[in-house]
C-alpha cells in the first residue's frame, strides 16, 4: 500500500521522501499516484490518466503528459519508457 499516513484504511495518495542513509523523512506530500520513478529532483507518477511531473521540493504538480503511462526508467538515457499496440515509446527527463 502506498500513500502518506501510518494507517492503511485512513491512507491519503501521495508520497514520503526519505533519506536511505539516515532514514529520516525529508519531505512529503499529497498527490501522486501510480508507479513511481525518479530523476534528480522531479518525481514522475504514472498514473492511470497519464505521467504526472512532481517538484520534489515544492511538492507541486509541474506538469502531465496524458495518455504516456510508463513502466520503466532508463537511469543512463535518463528515459520513461512504455510499450503501446505497436511501439516503444519513449520520453527523456532532461
Amino acid at each position: 500500500m502506498a500513500g502518506i499516513g501510518a494507517d492503511d484504511k485512513a491512507m491519503i495518495p501521495g508520497v514520503e521522501i526519505y533519506d536511505v542513509r539516515t532514514t529520516a523523512l525529508i519531505t512529503s506530500f499529497a498527490g501522486p499516484v501510480g508507479r513511481l520513478h525518479f530523476d534528480r529532483d522531479r518525481l514522475y507518477a504514472s498514473s492511470p490518466g497519464g505521467l504526472q511531473i512532481w517538484d520534489t521540493q515544492s511538492g507541486e504538480n509541474t506538469g502531465t503528459v496524458p495518455g504516456f503511462v510508463p513502466t520503466h526508467y532508463h537511469p543512463g538515457s535518463h528515459e520513461l519508457a512504455a510499450i503501446d499496440e505497436t511501439a516503444l515509446v519513449t520520453w527523456p527527463t532532461r
